[in-house]
């Protein structure tokens, strides 16, 4: 339904993003995909949106990196380019490991 069919009432009830719950969220999605993407884990059966957990999961595990990395600059400083450069080798090796 959309927008020009709802009266304002619904269209003010309704949650700016869906909840986990919401089973628009996961339109489409075969129950495979839907735990694919609920568990971050690359095995959907569909290439790209297993391309795009892989990446979701890189962003999360570089993050994580850079902030450890920034915790210790004081005793360890180093630029901020080999800092980002270092905390995705960190999220690649974290990648590559969890295939084993």
């Amino acid at each position: 339904m959309s927008d020009a069919t709802r009266t304002p009432q619904q269209v003010r009830e309704t949650p700016a993003l869906p909840s986990q719950d919401d089973s628009r969220y996961y339109h489409g999605f075969n129950k495979r995909q839907r735990a694919a993407v609920d568990l971050r884990v690359p095995d959907s059966g569909r290439p790209w949106l297993d391309d795009m957990i892989r990446q979701s999961l890189r962003q999360e595990f570089a993050g994580q990196a850079l902030a450890g990395l920034c915790q210790n600059w004081n005793e360890n400083p180093m630029n901020t380019k080999s800092c980002a450069d270092v905390a995705y080798d960190l999220a690649d090796a974290m990648l590559e490991r969890r295939k084993k």
